[in-house]
């Protein structure tokens, strides 16, 4: 889903209503000393995507999203959250679940550690995500540890020659 407007009104530690309007095409980082509202931002989006997070009753956000090239819409008040598909009231789109809603916001510092180890957790940690919470590899590695690259090559061969002599 891709923000095309972001409003907040109120959100705690956001002392003046503003909009963010993000341009076509590009990534947006947002930097700053302590303070100004990096995290703010994070936690508005989250309150518009998932309604059972328990935002401030001071929070009040809307933003305009696209999916599949159709608009969506959605507000949030306190702890009333309204979607909007194309105009008219709808439910909210397919989202993932709210006890995932830390897993879509990167720091810098899994952006740019240089280490392989570093790298390695955000890999890893947005492949569980995208599989449903498994651990794809833990789970290869449990069950077809034993498994080689030329596991059933033998087999091949002895079936392939069979099959010429049919």
């Amino acid at each position: 889903m891709k923000l095309k407007r972001l409003r907040i009104n109120r959100l705690p530690g956001i002392n003046e209503a503003f909009q963010i309007v993000p341009e076509e095409a590009t990534i947006h980082v947002v930097i700053g000393p302590n303070g100004i509202g990096k995290s703010s931002l994070c936690r508005a989006v989250e309150a518009l995507y998932w309604s059972d997070l328990e935002p401030s009753q001071r929070t009040s956000v809307d933003g305009e999203f696209e999916l599949d090239g159709e608009t969506w819409r959605a507000e949030r008040e306190g702890s009333r959250v309204r979607w909007q598909h194309n105009g008219a009231d709808s439910p909210p789109p397919n989202l993932p679940a709210s006890y995932n809603h830390n897993c879509f916001f990167l720091r810098l510092r899994d952006l740019i550690d240089p280490s392989t180890e570093g790298t390695r957790n955000v890999a890893t940690e947005i492949r569980r995500q995208m599989s449903g919470g498994f651990d794809l590899d833990k789970i290869a590695s449990d069950l077809f540890d034993r498994v080689g690259a030329r596991h059933g090559r033998r087999e091949r061969a002895v079936f392939n020659t069979v099959q010429l002599q049919i």
